[in-house]
């Protein structure tokens, strides 16, 4: 199985200290051998694996959430692999939360760092 990092985890990871990089690619590496090793997370479509920070030196602990890549259906006591469904949850969960982390960076560069510039304005839009 193909494991892919998306670019700004590894920026992310490199931020968090060198454990935490490391950490991620021994989490790929057990990933490929063994895809369906995650919890179901809250999110559809997403599983969690924990990584004990003590394992690993400069690491907090972390919870990693993943995508599954195509999906899998137990048949008979066997794996049978069938093709994603484009449109399935799965590519819906991507798109939200792609779009979430969008909006958090915008608001992280532009909005204010608190709300007392912006309380004159509301309290004038609501007085007749």
């Amino acid at each position: 199985m193909n494991i892919e990092i998306a670019p700004h985890v590894r920026e992310t990871a490199s931020q968090l200290g060198q454990g935490v990089t490391y950490a991620l690619k021994v989490l790929a590496g057990r990933l490929a051998d063994d895809p369906d090793m995650g919890e179901p997370s809250a999110l559809p479509g997403i599983l969690t694996v924990m990584i004990d920070g003590d394992l690993f030196e400069d690491c907090p602990a972390l919870a990693v959430g993943y995508l599954r890549g195509p999906d899998r259906q137990e048949r008979q006591g066997r794996h049978q692999e069938r093709p994603a469904v484009p449109g399935a949850e799965a590519v819906t969960v991507r798109e939200v939360a792609d779009a979430w982390r969008r909006i958090t960076g915008r608001l992280r560069a532009n909005a204010p760092d608190s709300t007392e510039p912006t309380a004159g304005a509301a309290f004038r839009a609501t007085r007749p």
